[in-house]
């Protein structure tokens, strides 16, 4: 009987774990969790990642179809002396377009410089991101069918130049590219978030994604008067080339792809008048003198913040030409809107990361 009570004692003074270890072993257990969750966030992450630029390069494929439809219809048009005529205001779309310079302190231009911009009249009828570009004009021109009753209405707001887009690729028959079918996006490439009966293209986060038809405040947030932003350009254009070492060489990102030698430019900023006006007057008409631009389509990323100013933004601060949030490197704003920016998805960029 007192064998046995010994044993007993021995027994119960096994030791067990200690708070310490007890600890150590949540400490474990925590960790391992949140490796776990991190982990299957950053693939759902990627996943999402994926999908918008799969999302993105569809897009791309459709717009470049139409972008080309676009300038081969020009081209025709200039041949049969449409062009000309449209640059001495003796169309429909002349008419229009001597009003639309004369809205925009315009119109006093040399003569050889009208067909250019002409081209680029078309250009922003042709691909409007916004209700002031689409109008209800209906062109004298095959394929130049704008959206104007289809948008009566809509409110300028996060939305409607992904609508516009939308319009362009599967609703309207573009230069003789006809609509895409419906089935070619799926339920999460397209929503109508604002339930306004217009349909807009999505990212996998499910934000509308922003079309700029021409993105020159992307290349040139501080305007003519500065160099590009090689910066924000890299992120967001993507394959930017070194800026110039030679004295007198010129960057790609100064010329216009529609004025290769800078003729418009160079002859405004060399009259009389108040240069920087002339810059503004044409900025507001059309993009920013003397640099490069391009389409483009772009989702917020996966933080979900666009870090530009919205493409129905016309109150000055040059939002429609994709204005960054802050434009002056080195200051905290500048600092917050790369990091804004830099997860951003365009369909450029998505060509080069």
């Amino acid at each position: 009987m007192k064998r046995s009570s010994t044993r007993a004692a021995r027994s119960s003074k096994r030791p067990g774990f200690t708070l310490l270890e007890l600890l150590v072993v949540i400490g474990l257990i925590l960790f391992m969790m949140t490796v776990l969750v991190m982990t299957i966030g950053n693939a759902i992450g990627s996943a999402k990642e994926n999908a918008t630029r799969a999302t993105l390069l569809k897009i791309d494929g459709l717009l470049q179809q139409r972008i080309d439809a676009f300038y081969t219809n020009l081209e025709q048009a200039a041949k049969r002396g449409e062009i000309a005529a449209d640059a001495e205001g003796r169309t429909r779309i002349g008419k229009s377009f001597a009003s639309y310079l004369s809205n925009n302190a315009l119109i006093d231009l040399p003569s050889n410089l009208r067909p250019m911009l002409v081209r680029k009249y078309r250009f922003r009828l042709a691909f409007p991101q916004t209700g002031d570009s689409s109008g209800t004009l209906e062109a004298d021109s095959p394929g130049l069918v704008l959206p104007g009753k289809a948008f009566a209405g809509n409110l300028p707001d996060k939305y409607e130049s992904s609508e516009y887009l939308y319009y362009m690729l599967v609703q309207s028959d573009f230069f003789g590219v006809p609509p895409v079918d419906d089935g070619e996006f799926s339920s999460t490439e397209v929503g109508d978030l604002d339930n306004d009966g217009r349909p807009e293209f999505l990212d996998a986060w499910g934000n509308p994604l922003r079309f700029y038809r021409w993105s020159t405040r992307i290349i040139r947030p501080r305007g003519l008067s500065f160099a590009p932003d090689q910066t924000v350009t890299q992120l967001l254009v993507g394959g930017v080339p070194a800026s110039p070492t030679a004295s007198g060489d010129t960057s790609p990102l100064t010329l216009d792809p529609d004025d290769q030698l800078s003729a418009f430019g160079r002859m405004q900023l060399s009259r009389n008048n108040d240069p920087a006006q002339i810059a503004a007057d044409f900025e507001r008409a059309f993009h920013t003198l003397q640099s490069y631009h391009c389409p483009l389509v772009i989702s917020a990323g996966r933080d979900g913040k666009l870090g530009l100013l919205e493409p129905y933004d016309r109150s000055g601060t040059y939002g429609y030409l994709g204005q960054p949030e802050a434009n002056v490197p080195g200051t905290p704003a500048y600092v917050l809107m790369l990091d804004r920016v830099s997860d951003n998805i365009t369909t450029r960029n998505v060509k080069t990361r």
